[in-house]
């Protein structure tokens, strides 16, 4: 691949995930009107979303959290992340010379192309990693809470 063609890529790329978090903000709005977003932070989830004969696996690392600080609602072919960060430090930053941590609300929304039954669905976390387990059916559900488990 020349430099070129991996640089145009790189363009598409960065307008691909644009376009992304622009549809995920419009989401945001839709699902929760009544609530502003301008005080969450920008809490940076890698995620992985595996398909599966009959389940959808997804894996979202979340370091330095655990189960009673996230909520997972589902809603149709949409699951809503949502949260509280908060680093505790017992020496109140006196001292500190660089801070780099944000800490407060954060929220993802990620869009799940197949229906999926929220009533099965098994999640837990794991070593930092929060693992959403969803069977895969025919129609559509709606609106559920999944509990999750700390399995540290």
């Amino acid at each position: 691949m020349s430099r070129k063609q991996k640089s145009d890529n790189l363009v598409l790329l960065k307008k691909f995930r644009e376009l992304i978090s622009g549809i995920e903000k419009l989401l945001e709005e839709h699902l929760s009107p009544d609530t502003g977003h301008s005080d969450e932070i920008d809490f940076p989830m890698d995620v992985f979303i595996e398909t599966e004969t009959k389940e959808m696996v997804i894996e979202i690392e979340m370091p330095g959290l655990n189960a009673d600080c996230v909520k997972v609602t589902g809603i149709d072919n949409l699951i809503e992340i949502f949260g509280t960060k908060d680093t505790t430090r017992e020496s109140f930053y006196e001292s500190c010379i660089c801070l780099e941590r944000e800490n407060g609300v954060f929220r993802k929304i990620i869009n799940i192309e197949h229906p999926v039954d929220y009533q099965k669905a098994v999640s837990c976390f794991k070593k930092g990693v929060l693992i959403i387990k969803l069977p895969l059916i025919d129609e559509k559900k709606c609106n559920n809470v999944l509990e999750i488990k700390d399995e540290e």
